[in-house]
C-alpha cells in the first residue's frame, strides 16, 4: 500500500490518493487519519480523499486498509 500522495496547503486542507504500491490499484474505503487531531476520512472508490480544517504546518497521516499493513507519512 502506498499512502496519501497528497499535499498539505496553508488553507488547512489535505488531499491525496491512496493506492496499492504493487499493483497501482486505487484503494477505496481506506482510512486516513491525521495523528495530531484524530480527524479521519475514508477514501472514495478512486482512492482519493480530502480533509479540511486541518491545522497548518507539518502533519502525520496514518493510512490503513483491511488486509494491508498500516502506513504513516508526513506531509507539509
Amino acid at each position: 500500500m502506498t499512502p496519501a500522495s497528497g499535499a498539505h496547503t496553508g488553507s488547512g486542507t489535505i488531499e491525496g490518493r491512496v493506492f496499492n504500491a504493487g499493483t497501482g490499484a486505487a484503494l477505496g474505503r481506506a482510512r486516513v487519519i491525521v495523528e495530531a487531531t484524530r480527524q479521519e476520512v475514508l477514501t472514495d472508490d478512486g482512492g482519493t480523499f480530502r480533509l479540511t480544517g486541518v491545522p497548518a504546518g507539518v502533519a502525520r497521516l496514518t493510512v490503513s486498509y483491511l488486509g494491508l499493513s498500516t502506513q504513516t507519512v508526513t506531509v507539509n
